[in-house]
């Protein structure tokens, strides 16, 4: 339940992973293009980062109505013209909205700077493997040759547990 009298939702780890992450990101990122943020969840994440991390754009997105609503209250409750409002993307989907050329749900006038890198964090780790495949292959499809698709969560190798990750195509 949210403690917000708006459609805005809260996860403690936002607070707790935030810090590390945008410094692993400030690192990783290319210096400008738009960001995916794939499974934004609350929208915290999108709010914290899009203003730390300009000249880049941050385009958050979720498949849930309700994370949706989140995000885009967490945007109004926290304006920025580096945060771009949020999309309907589900990575099961074989086409995801910024693929499509002329679909209902164009997203070309919106979103004017090339998606350049991916970040999904807290995601596959509690997502079912169709999930992961998913995100893959629309890193694949989506990222440019050395784009970088970053992931944050619990990961082990080795035995041992360990927090972040990247990959770059």
């Amino acid at each position: 339940m949210s403690e917000f009298l708006d459609a805005r939702q809260y996860a403690p780890a936002t607070q707790r992973n935030r810090l590390p992450i945008l410094e692993i990101l400030l690192q990783v990122l290319p210096p400008t293009g738009t960001v995916l943020e794939i499974s934004s969840g609350t929208g915290e994440h999108a709010v914290f980062f899009a203003p730390r991390l300009h000249p880049r754009k941050w385009l958050p997105s979720d498949p849930n109505p309700l994370a949706l609503a989140s995000i885009a209250a967490w945007r109004e409750h926290c304006p920025g013209e580096h945060l771009y409002p949020p999309i309907a993307l589900d990575v099961h989907n074989p086409v995801w909205p910024l693929e499509r050329d002329h679909a209902s749900e164009d997203l070309s006038g919106i979103i004017p700077e090339p998606i350049v890198a991916m970040v999904n964090i807290n995601m596959i780790h509690i997502a079912p493997w169709s999930a992961c495949l998913g995100l893959m292959a629309g890193a694949q499809r989506i990222l440019p040759p050395g784009g970088i698709l970053y992931l944050y969560g619990p990961f082990k190798q080795g035995g041992s547990t360990y927090r972040s990750q990247q990959c770059s195509l």
